[in-house]
């Protein structure tokens, strides 16, 4: 909206605000995205993790370790 109304009252000189915004929007887009990718890939790593855990029983007196699934 803004680079129109930048073009229509000061001719292609106008346009500079727009621009600005539209270039900072597709900056702040691909900064949060690929934030967003590393937060999901960290929060499947737990999640493995999480899935590899084991704890310690004892069973007929002896000391075992077992899955926790």
């Amino acid at each position: 909206m803004q680079l129109i109304i930048g073009i229509y009252e000061n001719g292609l000189a106008g346009c500079v605000d727009g621009v600005s915004i539209f270039i900072a929007i597709i900056i702040i887009v691909m900064v949060t995205a690929g934030n967003d990718y590393v937060k999901e890939k960290q929060f499947q790593e737990l999640q493995r993790k999480q899935d590899e855990a084991t704890c310690i029983v004892i069973r007929n007196g002896h000391q075992i370790t077992i899955d926790i699934e």
